[in-house]
């Protein structure tokens, strides 16, 4: 609470200095009739996630992909992650309905930590992981404006942890929020989710809004093989076996959150303009834990309140020049209940300037950021995850220096480097250089070039963690566990890019991108323990035999996209891309040991081939619009095998149900609009096709059982009164 008491108390003084509007560099292109705009007007969306300033789409030597306003709301979807997962080189597989498996141009993963998320500017991943965790923090899509993703690196201007890619969500400026949206969605799976957003004029340049959200469900079904007391399942040698059933409850994959928010937009001068926001999150669902100190099973609660306040003064010295200043502040309270369950805080205080100068043809960028993290940690009476440091604080400090040169019309090369001192993971200094360039042949064709280097750094839990996994002794004196390796290093990414946009005549568009990057000292657990001594356990009184996180593995990872978008008649526009990605690993040597750790090709987490069509077909004489979605993947990793009889994962000597098969998903979204379009209902279903499958399982995320994956349908009315 008085964490929470600090963050609005910093909301209100920072709203009392300022207030604000935000520069076009936030705001990069009016939403409002984007789907109404040719093909070529859409090449031409002014974007700002790549550079933090706002440029054409057109122009940058990066893959970019931007899902609009109306993207989101013909999606249809619920969630944020169904959103990403329409992104041409993303891939998110769902463990339950509330935590999913994620990766960008990278292996699929828990934690991914090689892709950096932001919400209005402000970093959203989990210093504790250093990858996103999105069954914590509920951002409603009905308050996203747009979402701009980089495939590929952006260390030189976001730093660390930015190798394969960046999320930018942007969400609703109180200087575009109606007077008043309600919105009411409905569904299968007990789903219900109002939504209200309000926006006024306080003065004559001064704009206020606010929203609030609430999403209520059971989530997916349990599956099928644990309903009831007793189950009947086939043990490996083939034989029927009856046994107790562990997992009887059926309400561990519900969720119920609420997030609101408050934004003051205002002009405090013709030069200044400023933005304040506050965004509160809580999240709370039920899952089973199991500790092995106690060698039991049980249904606990995990909750999760986020608070994020937020300052921007966006300065304009001229024609040709400009900075923005941004602080921030973020508090965030867990309580996890993996593994039995333990409690970590952490609160960051940042701060962020870029200032951007245009000398004729060439441009200069400088710019730094602050950042102070402070982890506090409960371990928990009964958890099987001890944190050696419960309380420690740590800072972040970066700057860097940008230059890019015009030659004309036809071509620009930028150049820049970031350096950047983690006190977390040492004292060294880390660079990120790149240089890229893009050639215009001529109006409708960008050919674009890029060679950079990035740095992925160890989480907190990395360094910090004992994570238990079996008494072997019997007793508590020995136990299998993983813990820290003191030698652990950043992961190294030396990424070559080459793509292409074009226009196809008047009607279509063709965007190739391809990538290989060269990745040095991966960061994973180290699988062997059977040729190590027992160490004694940083936390005292008991022996582990020891599986270090460590660096496992270096490789080289490739692949690109093909995205085609087509506008053959005037109420019809389609979207189809392919997607590839692979990954060649070797393993590194094991610590303590000179042997090396397996390659890790024999599963692929990402599919190598996915391919999706999104069509658009609109109806406006009838006031009806149609949107499918269609996803197609080849064969890829599912998880973790479980053995149904044990009723836990198994090692490799257990089984799994679900096996790697191709995937076909197809969603469809119909809406109807009345009034002016002022009010809307719509229809929409989810894996249509699909008859109940596990889409990934893991017992450390997931706990218990693997859950199903089904068809779902659900309906939402919505009314919007304009100013």
């Amino acid at each position: 609470m008085r964490a929470l008491r600090c963050a609005l108390t910093f909301a209100l003084v920072i709203s009392g200095l300022s207030g604000g509007r935000v520069l076009a560099s936030t705001t990069a292109f009016d939403l409002d009739d984007v789907f109404t705009m040719s093909l070529e007007d859409l090449m031409q969306l002014r974007i700002s996630s790549v550079s933090k300033t706002s440029e054409s789409m057109h122009d940058v030597a990066t893959s970019i992909y931007v899902i609009t306003e109306e993207d989101i709301r013909r999606s249809g979807a619920t969630r944020l992650t169904e959103l990403l997962n329409l992104v041409p080189g993303a891939w998110f597989q769902d463990l339950t309905y509330n935590v999913t498996t994620n990766g960008l141009r990278a292996p699929a993963d828990e934690f991914p930590q090689s892709m950096r998320i932001l919400l209005d500017g402000v970093p959203i991943t989990n210093p504790i992981t250093g990858g996103p965790m999105y069954n914590y923090l509920h951002i409603p899509v009905r308050q996203i404006e747009r979402i701009e993703l980089i495939k590929g690196p952006g260390g030189t201007i976001y730093g660390a942890n930015a190798n394969t890619g960046i999320v930018s969500i942007y969400t609703k400026e109180a200087e575009q929020a109606e007077r008043v949206v309600c919105d009411l969605s409905a569904g299968m799976q007990d789903q219900i989710s109002p939504f209200v957003r309000i926006g006024a004029r306080v003065a004559k340049s001064v704009e206020l809004s606010a929203f609030a959200d609430y999403l209520t469900t059971r989530g997916y079904d349990q599956t099928d093989d644990f309903v009831g007391s007793q189950l009947n399942v086939i043990a490996p040698t083939g034989a029927d076996s009856t046994i107790e059933n562990r997992y009887t409850s059926d309400d561990t994959d519900g969720l119920e959150a609420l997030a609101g928010g408050l934004q003051l937009q205002a002009d405090l001068s013709a030069d200044v303009r400023s933005s304040s926001r506050l965004f509160c999150s809580s999240t709370a669902s039920k899952v089973y834990t199991y500790a092995k100190i106690l060698d039991s099973t049980w249904v606990a609660n995990q909750e999760a309140i986020d608070v994020i306040a937020s300052q921007r003064l966006d300065l304009s010295l001229g024609r040709q020049h400009s900075l923005f200043l941004q602080v921030y502040f973020r508090n965030q309270t867990v309580e996890v209940a993996n593994d039995g369950g333990w409690e970590p805080t952490t609160r960051m205080l940042a701060c962020e300037f870029q200032d951007n100068v245009r000398f004729g043809q060439a441009e200069l960028c400088l710019g730094g950021n602050y950042e102070h993290v402070k982890f506090d940690h409960d371990n928990g009476p009964y958890s099987d995850m001890t944190y050696m440091n419960t309380e420690a604080s740590y800072e972040l400090t970066g700057g860097f220096a940008q230059g890019t040169w015009h030659h004309g019309n036809l071509a620009k090369l930028v150049l820049g480097v970031k350096a950047e001192k983690w006190t977390l993971v040492g004292s060294q200094i880390e660079a990120s250089p790149s240089a890229r360039l893009t050639v215009k042949p001529s109006s409708n064709l960008t050919i674009w070039s890029a060679l950079s280097r990035s740095v992925t750094t160890p989480g907190y839990f990395h360094l910090n963690l004992e994570h238990r996994f079996a008494d072997l002794a019997g007793d508590g004196s020995l136990y299998l566990a993983i813990v820290p390796d003191d030698h652990i290093s950043p992961t190294k990414y030396i990424t070559t890019e080459l793509g292409l946009r074009a226009g196809i005549g008047s009607r279509g568009s063709i965007d190739v991108s391809g990538f290989h990057a060269k990745v040095d000292d991966a960061i994973g657990v180290d699988p062997d323990f059977q040729s190590k001594e027992p160490i004694p356990s940083r936390s005292g009184g008991y022996m582990v035999l020891p599986m270090y996180f460590t660096n496992t593995y270096e490789g080289h990872a490739y692949g690109g996209e093909v995205i085609l978008r087509v506008d053959p008649w005037a109420h019809l526009r389609a979207e189809l891309s392919y997607s590839h990605y692979q990954i060649d690993t070797e393993g590194l040597p094991i610590p303590g040991d000179g042997r090396h750790t397996p390659p890790r090709t024999a599963e692929p987490r990402t599919p190598k081939h996915v391919i999706r069509l999104r069509p658009y077909l609109d109806l406006p004489n009838y006031g009806i619009y149609v949107t499918l979605s269609a996803l197609w993947a080849s064969k890829s990793y599912r998880g973790e095998p479980y053995d149904y009889v044990a009723q836990k994962a198994s090692d490799d000597t257990g089984w799994y149900e679900d096996p790697p098969e191709e995937l076909l998903k197809i969603d469809l979204n119909i809406e109807k609009r009345f009034a002016g379009d002022r009010l809307s209902i719509n229809l929409w279903g989810r894996n249509l096709l699909a008859d109940d499958y596990v889409e990934f399982y893991s017992g450390y995320l997931a706990g218990g059982y693997p859950h199903t994956v089904h068809r779902t349908f659900g309906a939402g009315i919505r009314y919007r009164l304009d100013r």
